[in-house]
């Protein structure tokens, strides 16, 4: 069974920001029973808000001020600052992380847990896994996003296009080939594109835009054509026709361009 990259996404970045909040909880819990800052928890705490900013940059930022576009090598960065950040604080507190929370032992309860109350302890335990787990995360999205779109990105423009933006699905983690998919998942946001701004142009010249296309709306409008024109024009002479059967002004104006034809002919012939 084949998952869609943007759910893929979503589910990633989903994971990531509730253990994010998660670690950031235990780690604040932890520093308000000490009363005072831990290094250890306080490295956690610090990189969890760090976390929250780079998640809101990749799924709304980009999305939506940037229009789904931003430079590959900033994302390349943060992935792997994260990764080696949530690596960190998890061997930082393995490397002091108590057996037990039982104060019947005395050695545990002076070494490890020194001023911790037991319900301390144990969400300073709670934050081992959820930094073990959104190191797995992050390591996860690094390694999607530099082969679904650093590595082609690199094969194809080379690395100076590596700081130039680039569009990319909501998450920042696909490349958006095609241009279409931040538009399925969140409309017309941001600034409209080069190629909106041509339909636009279209539009005010001309009034009908090829290939049956809406404009900035994301509908299909049917293009109109020249059998529609004419049907409209009679539709029009018909409906300013006076109780006299006479046409008015504006009948004679809008006549079906195929009955100024045929006057044509007939005048041409007329004078032969």
């Amino acid at each position: 069974m084949k998952l869609d990259k943007g759910v893929i996404s979503i589910v990633i970045r989903g994971v990531q920001l509730v253990l994010t909040i998660i670690s950031l909880a235990l780690g604040a819990a932890v520093l308000n029973a000490l009363g005072y800052s831990f290094g250890r928890v306080a490295f956690t705490v610090a990189a969890s808000v760090l976390t929250l900013l780079y998640l809101a940059f990749v799924c709304f930022v980009v999305p939506k001020g940037l229009n789904g576009r931003t430079p590959s090598l900033v994302i390349i960065i943060g992935e792997s600052i994260f990764a080696i950040f949530y690596l960190a604080a998890w061997a930082s507190i393995a490397d002091f992380f108590p057996s037990t929370c039982d104060f019947g032992d005395m050695y545990s309860a002076y070494y490890y847990v020194g001023s911790f109350s037991e319900n301390g302890c144990r969400l300073y335990q709670a934050i081992l896994p959820m930094t073990l787990l959104n190191f797995i995360a992050f390591v996860a999205s690094l390694g999607l996003f530099i082969h679904y779109s650093y590595i082609p990105e690199m094969k194809s423009q080379g690395f100076n296009h590596t700081v130039q933006m680039s569009s990319y699905l909501w998450g920042c983690i696909y490349p958006d080939v095609d241009g279409t998919g931040r538009k399925a998942w969140f409309g017309q946001w941001g600034s409209k594109t080069a190629a909106d701004e041509e339909k636009a142009v279209g539009v005010e010249a001309g009034g009908v835009v090829a290939d049956g296309q809406g404009v900035g709306d994301g509908e299909i409008h049917p293009q109109v054509t020249n059998v529609d024109q004419i049907e409209n024009n009679q539709n029009v002479v018909e409906n300013t026709i006076n109780d006299t059967g006479a046409p008015t002004d504006a009948a004679r104006v809008e006549r079906p361009l195929e009955e100024r034809a045929a006057s044509t002919s007939s005048s041409d012939r007329d004078q032969k």
